[in-house]
């Protein structure tokens, strides 16, 4: 996703993913655009500082745009909405629910039961809320 200087409204899809590469550290977050299609965006410390410590959670709106200085331009961040834990988690295990029946699906060949699906979404809901504590 590409920040310019108007203004994007973006919503967070899923708990922010740190890692650190020889550049130093980043901060990817999965969001949705104003279109409906999902993004990968690496935010700026100044914008992930912003976001955490607005303690913001999966389905929070967020209205993100650079400054008048075009690219060299820092990024700005304007809480529109947050969202609550309780649906965030439900979001977490939807979403969870979601990729093991895509997961099913590609693997052909495999009587798979809908226990195993339960399983696969069940393991992939605790990875991701272990993930987000440990973030």
């Amino acid at each position: 996703m590409e920040v310019t200087e108007n203004p994007i409204q973006v919503k967070l899809l899923r708990n922010v993913f740190k890692g650190q590469n020889t550049r130093g550290s980043y901060y990817l977050y999965v969001v949705q655009g104003p279109d409906g299609r999902e993004y990968s965006w690496f935010a700026p410390i100044e914008a992930h500082d912003v976001i955490q410590n607005a303690s913001l959670k999966v389905g929070s709106e967020i209205m993100v745009s650079r400054g008048t200085n075009g690219k060299q331009g820092k990024i700005e961040v304007a809480i529109l909405g947050t969202s609550h834990v309780e649906s965030s988690q439900k979001d977490l295990m939807r979403q969870c629910l979601k990729d093991a029946l895509e997961i099913t699906k590609e693997i052909e060949g495999v009587p798979w039961r809908s226990e195993d699906i339960q399983r696969i979404s069940v393991a992939m809901f605790i990875s991701c809320s272990r993930q987000s504590q440990n973030a």
